[in-house]
């Protein structure tokens, strides 16, 4: 110690250190290894966020399909009806059994008049084709591919 300089103490500092070949080739394999584990993580991200946008969908789906309930008050649901025939007027009608409501009203095709034709079945395999396309349609709504008109 001199007089001219005194070490008031000592502590530690990060500064640039040169490395060593040894070093170095340390530092590329682990550049490497954390380069690979980082694409890994994006990978499994991009799932995650598929999923989660999956879900925001058809939760929204479920969402739009119940506001509409509220807006117009009903929900599509399986409902007996029956085809009937009116020979005297030559009509064919499709009565709701529930509320006595006429849903489909036509006349009578040839085939129909008849008196041949199994107008239960045929009237069954109608009611199965309509309850196909509301399906269809609810389905199409709640995925917002058709535009949703007000009901009367």
């Amino acid at each position: 110690m001199t007089k001219d300089r005194k070490r008031l103490g000592t502590h530690l500092e990060e500064l640039p250190v040169k490395l060593a070949d040894g070093e170095l080739l340390e530092r590329a394999k682990r550049v490497g290894d954390v380069h690979q584990e980082l694409q890994h993580h994006i990978a499994e991200a991009d799932g995650v966020k598929r999923n989660l946008k999956h879900k925001e969908a058809e939760l929204t789906s479920v969402v739009d399909g119940l506001l509409e309930v509220l807006r117009t008050g009903h929900e599509p649901r399986e409902v007996k009806v029956e085809a009937w025939a009116d020979y005297k007027r030559e009509r064919f009608q499709e009565i709701r059994t529930d509320t006595g409501a006429i849903i489909n009203e036509r006349a009578l095709r040839p085939e129909e008049r008849q008196g041949e034709f199994d107008l239960e079945a045929w009237g069954a395999e109608l009611h199965q084709r309509a309850l196909a396309q509301a399906r269809e349609d609810v389905a199409r709504r709640r995925a917002g591919d058709v535009d949703r008109e007000e009901e009367p």
